[in-house]
């Protein structure tokens, strides 16, 4: 008998239960944000700073390309409408300075010859724009292709320039 016994016991596996632990059982509910480079929200700074690189020949001005460049900051929005569609906006300020070598071809801005001449721009620049997301590959970046609008506004242009005497 005892042997039918071990021999039940062996053959029909049985669970033991006993009382549940609460702690482990307990399940927050999912905090998702909304805002992220990949969520629905998304909304960056951006720094550029630029040089300007030499233009073709022919040109109606030489600049010190070492020192003429151009600083700007700005904001940018994105709101995903689908997966594969977003829209945007962005508005930034680009301080550009540029610096001109005194030749005797030059002919922008003017073409008088002076010791040093810059010109210094301060624009506000926004944009509006629609991004549709193309295919992804596998382990790449996502792809957009991005068609909008801009505009800017120099609110404020300054040409300097000196002339240096024998006093």
């Amino acid at each position: 008998m005892k042997k039918k016994i071990i021999l039940a016991f062996l053959l029909f596996p049985f669970a033991a239960s006993g009382q549940k632990d609460s702690i482990t059982d307990y399940k927050p509910e999912k905090y998702e944000t909304k805002f992220g480079p990949s969520k629905r929200h998304y909304a960056y700074a951006y720094f550029n700073f630029l040089f300007a690189t030499p233009p073709d020949e022919n040109n109606d001005a030489e600049i010190f390309y070492g020192k003429t460049h151009s600083i700007s900051y700005g904001v940018r929005y994105r709101l995903k409408i689908t997966n594969f569609f977003a829209v945007g906006t962005g508005i930034n300020y680009t301080y550009s300075v540029w610096h001109f070598k005194q030749t005797e071809n030059k002919k922008i801005p003017t073409s008088e010859i002076y010791d040093k001449e810059k010109i210094k721009i301060h624009t506000l620049e926004e944009d509006i724009f629609l991004r549709f997301k193309t295919k992804k590959k596998k382990n790449s970046a996502e792809n957009f292709l991005d068609a909008g609008i801009y505009g800017n506004w120099d609110f404020s242009d300054k040409r300097q320039y000196k002339i240096y005497t024998d006093d």
